[in-house]
């Protein structure tokens, strides 16, 4: 809705019936509230190339490293426009344009830098898998699957992932997708083949821990 769309009165009221709650859950979403001295200090600010779209979950995925803790009231309530101020109200179709392309890079700079999508519980707690230094070897290569693997990869050598873009599948690329995941739960070195994946493990060293604080 727009800001003069905003019942007021009916919100206070809601809000008025939930003061006395006690409940309370592991989680966050926008709004939230950080001291600040920690915020700039142990977390280094919002990361730039998120460009606004994926920054949020970025900084709750360093959060989570740096060892906060998520409390979400449920008698803390407070209105937020988010669908007019960032432009996801696709009513309005030149701000929603814009919008979709910004979340859709951000969410390409989101992959490259954690190795993952954005992940999560029901209530918004960030799940973050290890990121491991991995990159791919593609055989019969295609440019629509160099662009859709790319991001995937940071250039490393620990993890080495051997495609061939004859035989690759969506179930391949659902791996890949949740390669560091799998790693984490049941990786060992060595070579394993995992669907069309030949993969070689040569170190299970963990550096999410590196993306805390911006450098």
């Amino acid at each position: 809705m727009w800001p003069e769309e905003f019942k007021e009165e009916e919100f206070n009221k809601y809000v008025e019936k939930h003061l006395d709650d006690t409940k309370t859950t592991e989680g966050i979403f926008a709004p939230w509230m950080i001291n600040k001295s920690e915020f700039l200090e142990i977390l280094g600010g919002h990361d730039p190339i998120m460009h606004s779209c994926r920054e949020d979950s970025d900084l709750f995925n360093r959060m989570t490293l740096a060892g906060f803790e998520f409390i979400q009231p449920w008698n803390s309530l407070v209105y937020h426009l988010t669908g007019r101020g960032a432009g996801s109200f696709d009513g309005d179709p030149e701000r929603h344009k814009k919008w979709k392309e910004d979340m859709d890079k951000s969410t390409l700079e989101f992959i490259r830098k954690w190795g993952t999508n954005v992940n999560h519980t029901s209530l918004m707690k960030p799940i973050v898998s290890p990121v491991y230094k991995k990159q791919v070897i593609i055989n019969n290569p295609n440019p629509q699957l160099q662009n859709a693997l790319e991001i995937w990869f940071n250039g490393g050598d620990d993890i080495i992932v051997e495609v061939d873009g004859n035989t690759f599948t969506q179930q391949d690329f659902q791996i890949i997708q949740q390669l560091n995941a799998i790693i984490k739960d049941s990786g060992e070195l060595g070579k394993f083949e995992l669907g069309n994946l030949k993969i070689t493990i040569n170190s299970l060293e963990e550096h999410q821990n590196s993306l805390i604080h911006l450098n």
